[in-house]
This record gives structure tokens, sequence and C-alpha cells, in this order.
């Protein structure tokens, strides 16, 4: 029977991968950035920034991709715009479901991980690296893309009226 066991034992070391580790890392990223949204109980901003660190996503109602310290790509939106009318403000926890339980969170999802696991790449190559920069960007315009999506369903949903015109 001991010989059975053994032979019925699964090796498991594949699971602790320097991969995994670096996609698990990734992802407690994200989840750490949904949390500060909800989190965060300022009212609604008018404008919304984010872009991807190695260790965290920065974000902020304020363009701060002139700060020394900002990641290298920054996406903006304006929800002045995007509302036309019917609101100009976005809470950060009206935020958070946009992205997290919005209809495309996960094409959201994949392109903030995409854009993390290459900026974690491009400082393990020097923090002034440019490597990566255009494909951390492409992605960046994903989740951005991803975010306008959910939006316009959303809008859809809440103002059938004006999602017609």
């Amino acid at each position: 029977m001991q010989q059975h066991d053994n032979e019925s034992h699964f090796d498991l070391e594949w699971l602790d991968t320097p991969e995994q580790r670096e996609a698990d890392e990734v992802t407690r990223i994200i989840i750490r950035f949904a949390q500060e949204l909800l989190n965060d109980d300022r009212d609604g901003f008018t404008e919304f920034y984010f872009g991807c660190a190695s260790d965290r996503i920065e974000w902020d109602e304020e363009d701060f991709s002139d700060l020394e310290i900002a990641p290298p790509v920054v996406i903006g939106l304006d929800f002045e715009e995007l509302g036309k009318g019917q609101f100009n403000a976005l809470t950060p926890k009206g935020l958070s479901g946009l992205l997290f339980r919005g209809r495309y969170r996960r094409r959201f999802n994949k392109a903030l991980e995409a854009a993390l696991l290459l900026e974690r790449e491009r400082v393990r190559d020097g923090i002034n690296s440019t490597l990566h920069i255009p494909d951390i960007e492409t992605h960046m315009v994903r989740a951005r893309k991803a975010i306008l999506a959910s939006f316009r369903a959303a809008e859809r949903q809440l103002f059938p009226a004006s999602a017609a015109d």
C-alpha cells in the first residue's frame, strides 16, 4: 500500500514557479487598487488618471504624468465629457464598480495585468529603461477602451433615451 501512495503523489512544484509568483503579485496589486478605490471616501471627481508602477497602480483625480516619479504611461478619463450632461463626476466607489464589475471588466483586468507584467520587467532592466514602454502604452490604451465600453454599457442601462443619441 505504501508504494501505491508514492505513485499517486503529485508533484505540485509547478504551482510555485517564478512566473506564477509574478502573476500572483500582479493580481495582488490589482486587488489593492480596487480596495483603494472602494475605501476612498472622496466626493466624485471629474477626471481620473491612472498608470502602472512596478509595485502599484498609481491613480489620482489630477494629471500626474509630468511628475518625476510618475509611471511611464498615464491614461486619463474626463467624466464631464463622457457624461454628456447626464452627470459630471464619478465617486471612487462608482469608478471601482465600473472597472471591476462593469460589462468589460475582464478586458480591463487582462490589459492591466499585461501592462503591469511588462512594467515590472521594464523596471528590472533599470528604472530609466525604455524597454516595453510602447507595449505598456498599448495595454493601457486597451484598459481605457474597456473602461469606456463598460461606461457606454452602463449608460445605456441607466439612461436609455440618451444612449440612442
